[in-house]
């Protein structure tokens, strides 16, 4: 037979004449498939698909009778199926680029008419290149920079950079390029950025992602930090004689040492340690010194780093208190003898330390209480006072109890105490009154003799203001404007009287004389002016 044609499809017999025998055979007409079919498939002749995501492949055949045999050969194996053959699959890297075939064809007749073929094509997700160390160092103070890279992505990769939950990204930069013939991307992220001690061990993140996946690199950071100091507050009781003072040092690189100082409350430096540890223990001192610990304690420490204060080396400090009876400071030694004038009003002020605050305090006058009245008044206030801590002048939170005494008379010149008490113990200060006034102007003010070369004088001394006095007398030719001064020396006193000759004069000479005294305070008015002449000469 031949045009074998879709008619011809019947049953045909073959008989054999003059015998019995009758044989008989089916023609079917197998009518093949107008097209194939891959389904997906991009003109470029390309599936896509994503890696590690589920994929499936399905070819098609278009017609045939009857329905034909649909081979799909995928990945070195094959798969079979009436019209049509599908598999379905999760693609690793390694399936881009691989051939798919298709065929369609009757496996009865061992005939495939049609063929076509694709490749697959997939979105890839990026590697990361691996860093180079696991730790990144850098120092607080100072930004760093580092980059990462992910490659044989397919889209490019977009780079993201994590500071454990944070996102950083917004600090980095990235460069692209395209691998024309494999359609993958090298991608390559920058990122400067600064950190802190917080972050010291925290894990900085590049990760690499689309929509294939990510895939992600990290490193640990080591911040290099000057140390911080804290130095812990202190209080000592009066009869705790072991004292120590701890400190905590963070840092990085690791510090263990401490140069310790002693400082007041107002910056005077009062004493430097050779004790380097965390831990600084005071020298012991007598039990009445060991208020002079109180004060700043300043603890400081370095590991090269230097500080976000630009320095090297980083300080911290904390307080001691060391609690003891009420201290009459060292200023008052200057005042236990004090001053006022006669008739008027005068303070006597007598500083004092105390931690804590004395309980009360008292005057004595003659070591008799001194009853207050409008006459004798006293108050007490804050005042910055000064005392040596430790053979150094400091400035201390202290007070001021001032006795204040109306119109003094001679009664008032004497001794005042000052006691302060405190629980059980006490302390006392002594201050003399003295009299503050000026001298008397001397009285009779007279020239008694004179002769070519001396004058004498005498007068009466008035009261001397409480204080020694002396006696000036001054002199001048008449007519002439300026007064010389001479200091008595070894005068006589007869009765009441003390009488003085003054010597260096010319003869013949008329001169004017006054005098006045004078003690450490002030001087007296002058007296009256007394003239006289001095004798001729009796050489010719």
């Amino acid at each position: 037979m031949s045009d074998i044609r879709q008619s011809d499809q019947a049953t045909y017999v073959c008989s054999i004449s003059k015998t019995t025998k009758v044989h008989s055979q089916q023609l079917i007409v197998i009518v093949g498939p107008s097209a194939l079919i891959i389904e997906n498939v991009t003109p470029d002749n390309k599936i896509h698909g994503i890696e590690r995501q589920d994929m499936t492949i399905k070819c098609t055949a278009v017609g045939g009778q009857p329905p034909p045999d649909t081979k799909l050969i995928i990945l070195g194996s094959t798969y079979i199926g009436k019209q049509s053959a599908m598999f379905t699959f999760k693609p690793i890297r390694s399936n881009d680029g691989a051939n798919v075939t298709c065929q369609a064809g009757y496996e009865g007749i061992k005939s495939y008419s049609l063929t076509t073929s694709a490749n697959i094509h997939l979105k890839l997700k990026p590697v990361i290149d691996p860093f180079s160390l696991d730790t990144l160092s850098t120092e607080e103070t100072k930004s760093f920079n580092v980059s990462c890279r992910s490659t044989g992505s397919r889209p490019a990769a977009a780079m993201n950079w994590f500071l454990e939950q944070q996102n950083i990204t917004s600090n980095s930069t990235s460069q692209s390029k395209k691998e024309s013939s494999t359609d993958k991307y090298t991608v390559t992220s920058y990122l400067r950025y600064s950190v802190d001690r917080r972050y010291n061990g925290q894990k900085l993140s590049c990760r690499a992602v689309n929509i294939a996946g990510f895939m992600e690199g990290s490193l640990t950071l080591n911040v290099k930090y000057a140390p911080g100091v804290i130095v812990e507050n202190k209080t000592f009781s009066q009869t705790q004689s072991f004292r120590q003072i701890n400190s905590t040092v963070d840092s990085n690189p690791l510090v263990n040492t401490c140069t310790w100082r002693h400082k007041s409350k107002y910056g005077e430096n009062i004493r430097n340690f050779s004790d380097n540890n965390q831990i600084l223990t005071l020298p012991l001192v007598p039990a009445d010194q060991r208020y002079q610990d109180t004060g700043e304690y300043v603890c400081t420490g370095k590991n090269g780093i230097n500080g976000i204060n630009g320095q090297l080396k980083q300080t911290g400090s904390g307080y001691v208190i060391s609690y003891a009876p009420p201290v009459i400071t060292a200023d008052n030694n200057d005042n236990s003898i004090q001053y006022g004038k006669f008739g008027s009003s005068t303070d006597i002020k007598v500083n004092v330390y105390s931690i804590a605050k004395y309980s009360n305090f008292r005057w004595y006058q003659i070591n008799k209480v001194l009853l207050l009245s409008s006459k004798y008044i006293t108050k007490e206030e804050p005042a910055i006072v000064k005392d040596v801590f430790h053979g150094v002048e400091v400035q201390l939170d202290g007070y001021r109890i001032t006795l204040t005494i109306i119109n003094l008379q001679e009664a008032d010149f004497t001794n005042y105490t000052l006691r302060l008490n405190h629980d059980s113990q006490s302390v006392q200060h002594e201050v003399t009154l003295e009299s503050a006034s000026a001298p008397e102007t001397p009285s009779n003010f007279t020239i008694i003799s004179s002769s070519e070369t001396s004058i004498t004088v005498q007068w009466i001394p008035g009261h001397d203001g409480g204080q020694t006095q002396k006696f000036h007398i001054e002199y001048r030719i008449i007519g002439s404007s300026k007064w010389l001064l001479q200091e008595v020396q070894n005068s006589n006193q007869i009765y009441s009287r003390m009488v003085y000759t003054l010597t260096g004069f010319q003869d013949e000479t008329s001169y004017e004389l006054r005098m006045y005294a004078q003690n450490k305070f002030n001087q007296s008015q002058h007296t009256d002016i007394e003239a006289i002449q001095t004798l001729k000469s009796g050489i010719s």
